[in-house]
């Protein structure tokens, strides 16, 4: 039998007895503990990944191996961010190691996978957060609920309150991805249970560029949550251009979707987005690299027809920045919305 990467764990790289380390992680906690309770921990869960992050102690995976919470706890993207490594000679091997354990369950695989996702791209591209219940924070995060801001609904009253609660890394979305994936060219699959075929633990599609257009529209200055949107790193990039452009059925797909206008709206903001009023930032170079990308690089006719398109100024779009946009006129989708 092979040996298991948590038959010997290394727990080297925690210090519960130094008190200056010991502070430096109660400072990190704060952070991570807001970005537990956005991705909807429970208190369970949260409990296993306190004790991993201050003293780098295990799940018992036996007994949680059926536990029915769909969140589940120390998932792949967590069990990486929370090591107080940031060496990739020492989370790689780690990381493939939890990929191959036979103690961790596929399902702490699987949303790893789509925690990354969750608050690299979805919510990156929204702003960064989630909106929360001012009575919830507040019993659920007492003294964490002061430190998120606190937004007003309602003309008058009596007024609804929220707490904004911005979820992010710190600025690791990038090097979690080159670990969880780190060859475009070698997708990440696993096996479906009882079937001989295999599953991406990530897929991307046309339709990102419809999430990327909802990053170019949010107002400056960017929350730390979004300001780290993970396309705009070359590596996940190439992954989504790989991961389209060699799937035959990518293009069609979209269009049984009904995703083709959302795509072409994404278009036209990265067509039409103000480089010289954003100044240096992640999302003008964003737009810079994904425009050479569709200048340079291949993809099908028909996607390519639509790009032109925007370029050529034939595309119509009403409230192209607001919440409410819609094509109103395009050729290479068969749009005439426009009254004669």
């Amino acid at each position: 039998m092979r040996k298991d990467i948590f038959d010997d764990f290394d727990t080297s790289h925690w210090h519960p007895k130094d008190k200056a380390w010991m502070a430096e992680r109660e400072q990190q906690w704060r952070e991570v503990e807001k970005l537990l309770y956005g991705l909807n921990k429970s208190k369970k869960a949260v409990g296993i990944c306190k004790r991993y992050f201050f003293k780098g102690t295990l799940p018992d995976w036996k007994k949680l191996q059926d536990w029915d919470a769909h969140e589940r706890h120390l998932d792949l993207m967590l069990f990486l961010y929370l090591h107080p490594s940031r060496d990739e000679t020492v989370l790689r091997p780690l990381c493939e190691g939890y990929l191959r354990s036979r103690r961790v369950s596929r399902a702490d695989i699987l949303h790893g996978f789509y925690s990354l996702r969750s608050v690299s791209e979805i919510r990156s591209c929204s702003g960064g957060g989630v909106l929360c219940y001012l009575d919830d924070v507040e019993k659920d995060l007492p003294h964490l609920a002061g430190e998120l801001e606190l937004l007003t609904w309602g003309e008058k009253p009596p007024y609804q309150y929220r707490r904004r609660l911005i979820l992010h890394t710190q600025g690791s979305n990038e090097w979690l991805f080159r670990l969880m994936c780190p060859d475009p060219e070698k997708n990440r699959l696993f096996e479906l249970a009882g079937q001989q075929s295999h599953m991406l633990y990530l897929q991307y599609r046309y339709q990102e560029i419809q999430t990327w257009g909802g990053w170019l529209r949010l107002t400056p200055p960017l929350s730390a949550g979004a300001a780290d949107m993970l396309f705009q790193y070359d590596l996940p990039l190439e992954t989504w251009y790989l991961q389209c452009t060699r799937n035959p059925n990518s293009y069609r797909q979209m269009l049984e979707e009904r995703s083709a206008e959302n795509v072409l709206i994404g278009l036209y903001r990265i067509h039409h987005f103000d480089l010289a009023a954003e100044g240096d930032s992640p999302r003008t170079r964003f737009v810079q690299k994904f425009t050479a990308m569709l200048e340079q690089r291949e993809f099908p006719a028909e996607f390519k027809a639509l790009w032109e398109e925007v370029k050529r100024g034939e595309v119509e779009v009403e409230d192209a920045w607001g919440l409410d946009c819609r094509v109103l006129a395009s050729k290479a989708l068969g749009i005439q919305r426009k009254e004669s």
